[in-house]
């Protein structure tokens, strides 16, 4: 921890007597992520761990996960627990106990795919927890407030990912015939494994799913919102081929089935559909913070899995 941050820490933290003196006794400090609105260290203390979670643009983030954690712990999902939080402050913290367990990411890629169908199992838990809205769970998110309208939500979303698309990076045809897809289908039901706004983790990539002693666990609710089932199933997918891990969307397809009762052809074409949607948020974020390779290179998979699938 640099020597700037530790003293911001601590001139911040005496109202908070806990965080204050666990970051104070703590025996080793140590930075292990870092990104554009957060900085995660690991805490030793006493022989346990702890993750202090530092929010540099705490918007509504650490409202949610409080929020977050109430909805979650009422599933047979396991939320990282929560020590304490500070959220009047910037930085704005939370102090979390570590989980002991292997990130899926850092496993060889047979391990994985032995625990995808069980991944699959425990996000479907996510579908005891419902909302009466499309959109955050804590607050709003413009230029797509909260909605019961699935049309109007979504909608508003893709014009506004388009738009911000467009003022950095010129859109191939292929992007622009997809935007075009999912508007031209707004018309439909919304959603196949989804009959109202549902839990989603937002997130669900390899290295926010950890195997400890007792099962599958998810960290990194940060970005939960509510929406559809399918973006979190399709969001994990595209990590699994960004991870090169050999499992085929048939497979993907079929797993799925053993916990949604519906049609496996329209199953196949809901989660098509959803492709467009996870893939545009993407392509945002990776504009918004000039991350420009990655854009090239999920371009790519974006052409390659739907080309390959239509």
């Amino acid at each position: 921890m640099s020597d700037l941050f530790y003293r911001r820490i601590k001139d911040i933290l005496p109202s908070n007597q806990l965080l204050y003196d666990v970051v104070n006794n703590a025996k080793n400090f140590n930075l292990v992520k870092k990104s554009h609105k957060t900085e995660v260290y690991i805490i030793s203390l006493n022989d346990e761990e702890f993750i202090l979670k530092s929010y540099l643009k705490p918007r509504y983030a650490l409202k949610e996960y409080i929020a977050i954690k109430e909805y979650v712990v009422s599933t047979p999902l396991k939320p990282p627990e929560i020590i304490s939080y500070q959220i009047e402050t910037i930085p704005a913290f939370i102090l979390f106990k570590k989980f002991k367990g292997r990130e899926l990411n850092l496993m060889n890629k047979k391990e994985v795919v032995r625990f995808i169908p069980n991944v699959i199992k425990m996000i479907s838990n996510y579908d005891l927890i419902k909302f009466p809205h499309y959109g955050e769970i804590v607050g709003d998110y413009e230029p797509s407030p909260n909605t019961k309208d699935f049309r109007v939500y979504l909608s508003r979303l893709i014009k506004f990912w388009v738009g911000n698309i467009e003022k950095s990076y010129k859109l191939s045809k292929f992007l622009k015939k997809q935007s075009e897809n999912i508007y031209n289908r707004l018309d439909r039901v919304p959603s196949l494994l989804s009959v109202s706004p549902t839990f989603n983790h937002s997130d669900l990539r390899l290295e926010n799913i950890l195997y400890t002693k007792d099962g599958l666990v998810v960290i990194d609710y940060d970005n939960a919102f509510s929406f559809v089932r399918e973006f979190d199933l399709c969001k994990l997918f595209i990590d699994i081929k960004l991870n090169n891990i050999p499992y085929p969307f048939y497979k993907f397809i079929n797993d799925i089935l053993t916990y949604y009762n519906v049609n496996p052809q329209l199953a196949y074409e809901s989660l098509l559909f959803y492709f467009n949607i996870v893939f545009l948020r993407l392509l945002n974020y990776y504009v918004n913070y000039n991350k420009m390779e990655q854009f090239d290179n999920m371009c790519t998979l974006f052409n390659d899995i739907i080309k390959f699938y239509y």
